[in-house]
């Protein structure tokens, strides 16, 4: 092809318009696509028979080290694949307050941070509104609870969030008697844990007004985020 031909057509291909939201026409799946499909689902219990009959062949030991290596594979896997439940578990059941939690604490008096060191648990504290009588829930900070008690006053001091890495996931490991630092703009508070229990999402008495100083701890935790752990703890002066 001379040269000034080849020019023209490069010129030609350049001056075409290009279109960026074309939507291209899915066709419908062909007769001979069905047949296939179908004849895979035909052919699933003849494969299946086939591998049932290499597994009778292998030897014991064989079998035992597959066994193995699918348990390793489960084990790997399995934080996870419950990683992947964890971003709505609190979503669709989020955190339910007492009916009497209307009025919003002061704000040199609610929380800004909450440390404990047994978990190295170091971690900013934001405050959570109340919309139709339910908890807003930080996705990256823990979360305190308006309308609950101030640290270091009469009544339920609830903080809450996440079972992640960064946020609550280390609170499954809490154990009785631990200290847990509570900080606000002014004064940070002591206390010490003094109960651990698993309930159900249902379960809101736990997050209700008590009569008495407390501080209250509220995560994710069971099979699949389907409980909710709680830890109380009290002031240690």
């Amino acid at each position: 092809m001379p040269l000034h031909r080849k020019r023209a057509t490069r010129q030609k291909r350049i001056s075409r318009p290009i279109t960026f939201l074309s939507v291209p026409h899915t066709k419908p799946p062909s007769a001979s696509g069905l047949l296939l499909f179908f004849d895979g689902l035909t052919k699933l219990p003849l494969i299946m028979l086939r591998i049932k009959k290499i597994l009778i062949s292998l030897s014991r030991s064989k079998k035992i080290g597959i066994l193995f290596l699918l348990l390793g594979i489960l084990l790997i896997s399995a934080p996870h694949i419950t990683n992947l439940f964890i971003n709505v578990s609190m979503n669709e059941a989020p955190i339910r307050a007492d009916t009497t939690f209307t009025m919003p604490s002061e704000d040199d008096k609610q929380p800004i941070r909450i440390i404990i060191p047994s978990l190295n648990i170091d971690i900013p504290v934001v405050s959570s509104k109340l919309h139709n009588g339910y908890w807003e829930v930080s996705e990256y900070t823990a979360s305190f609870g308006l309308g609950s008690a101030p640290p270091g006053t009469v009544g339920n001091t609830v903080i809450f969030a996440h079972a992640r890495e960064g946020l609550f996931l280390p609170l499954k490991h809490i154990a009785i008697g631990r200290d847990i630092y509570v900080l606000t703009r002014h004064h940070w508070h002591r206390y010490k844990v003094e109960e651990i229990r698993e309930v159900f999402p249902t379960d809101v008495y736990v997050v209700n007004k008590t009569q008495d100083n407390r501080l209250t701890l509220f995560t994710c935790s069971g099979f699949l985020d389907s409980k909710r752990l709680v830890v109380i703890a009290k002031p240690n002066q």
